[in-house]
């Protein structure tokens, strides 16, 4: 495959960077190399695409001043025109409110909106998942219910 041998280098840089934070104990003191993450979600292949979706949610609630770019930017992620893209930041969505639950509301809408045009089954399967996961996690929340 072609494709694997020219995306190798920046699939390698963001499996450093995610090292990087992995290992960082103030990770805040890192935040470049979460923005080169976030950066790849727009520009990369679909190797790099799928890295990144897995790498944004991860350290998430590290940046907090970064939230609503690293946001978009998944959101952008589940809507990408490779399906293997789509699943991997579908299934990362839960993530990124777990800590940070004043996200859950806009995840939902934005889960609720891809259950619909999910034609393929892994994705409708990610997208329920993902659903399901947010329920058991705050199934008393006032987004879910009434009272």
């Amino acid at each position: 495959m072609a494709e694997t041998s020219d995306d190798s280098p920046d699939v390698e840089k963001l499996y450093e960077y995610g090292e990087r934070l992995n290992d960082a104990k103030d990770k805040f003191q890192h935040a470049s190399d979460y923005e080169a993450i976030l950066k790849a979600t727009e520009e990369g292949s679909v190797k790099v695409k799928q890295l990144a979706a897995q790498l944004v949610p991860k350290f998430f609630k590290y940046f907090p001043t970064l939230s609503d770019r690293a946001l978009n930017r998944h959101l952008e992620l589940c809507e990408d025109d490779e399906l293997g893209v789509r699943v991997q930041a579908i299934r990362g969505l839960p993530l990124l409110c777990k800590e940070n639950p004043e996200h859950l509301p806009r995840i939902v809408d934005a889960l609720g909106l891809l259950l619909l045009p999910a034609g393929e089954t892994v994705e409708r399967d990610a997208v329920h998942k993902a659903l399901m996961t947010l329920l058991r996690r705050d199934i008393k929340s006032e987004f879910f219910c009434d009272g």
